[in-house]
């Protein structure tokens, strides 16, 4: 793995594994379309709990993305699913393919049967993100590219 660039392709990202040679250490970038948009470097250094406090604390603040949407995310073996608030969308190599929950009974049929969360407290999760936009989950919604 030193020399070679590992890649797999999910939907339209890229996400690719290397050796940084200026650093010597191991990191993923993610690519979209053929450009980095996020990557992340491998810390060898074990970090203390309280290293990451303000970053837990600041995702819950107002506008940030975990208290802004519903996401979940499922890897299998042949294919990864994940559903953006009412979006389900399925990854299979370089092909994705998506639809549009319509109601809470679409959701909740998802959340079962294709990303098989028998246990998932989806319509509780849904009432709480509601709460906290003031909007209404179902109402359409212009997702930026690199959501």
């Amino acid at each position: 793995m030193d020399k070679t660039l590992h890649t797999i392709r999910h939907g339209k990202y890229t996400y690719g594994f290397k050796k940084n040679e200026k650093s010597d250490k191991y990191e993923i970038e993610v690519l979209l379309d053929g450009n980095r948009i996020h990557g992340y470097a491998i810390n060898d250094d074990i970090r203390q709990f309280d290293f990451f406090i303000k970053t837990i604390e600041e995702s819950f603040e107002a506008g940030q993305t975990f208290m802004s949407c519903v996401r979940i995310t499922r890897v299998f073996e042949d294919q990864t699913i994940e559903m953006k608030d009412n979006r389900l969308i399925h990854y299979k190599g370089g092909n994705s393919h998506s639809k549009t929950l319509k109601n809470m009974d679409e959701v909740e049929s998802a959340v079962k049967n294709e990303l098989t969360m028998l246990r998932c407290p989806i319509k509780k999760a849904i009432r709480i993100l509601e709460q906290v936009t003031q909007q209404n989950f179902f109402k359409e919604k212009n997702y930026p590219e690199k959501y």
